[in-house]
This record gives C-alpha cells, sequence and structure tokens, in this order.
C-alpha cells in the first residue's frame, strides 16, 4: 500500500480509500455482517482512509 503524508498535521493516509456509501444492502438496510466483513478486510489491506456518505448508517460501523 502506498501512503501520503499531510503537510498540515503529518497525519499518513493511504493513497487508496474504501468509499463507504456502497456498502452492501438488504432490505434497504445495510447488511451489517457483510459491510464489516469489507470495512475488516480493507484495514487488513492497509487501507486507512474511508469515506463516509454522511447518510449516519455507515458511521456506527466505523
Amino acid at each position: 500500500m502506498l501512503y501520503r503524508i499531510l503537510p498540515k498535521n503529518g497525519d499518513t493516509l493511504s493513497t487508496l480509500g474504501f468509499g463507504c456509501m456502497r456498502l452492501p444492502m438488504v432490505d434497504n438496510q445495510i447488511d451489517e455482517e457483510r459491510a464489516i466483513a469489507q470495512i475488516r478486510q480493507a484495514i487488513d489491506d492497509g487501507i486507512n482512509f474511508h469515506a463516509l456518505s454522511g447518510r449516519g448508517a455507515d458511521s456506527y460501523l466505523l
């Protein structure tokens, strides 16, 4: 994984992000089991930038 260091605060972010807006859904609700598995896989693969959709449902999973 490639990372970039933010110049203002020195935080290190992965160059790839994980977009949480399209987490797996079942009956118009987030499928928590599958969503958590996807997020954990992204973290295990070194992704530390997670883009939230702002709709609230994805935020509580992180």
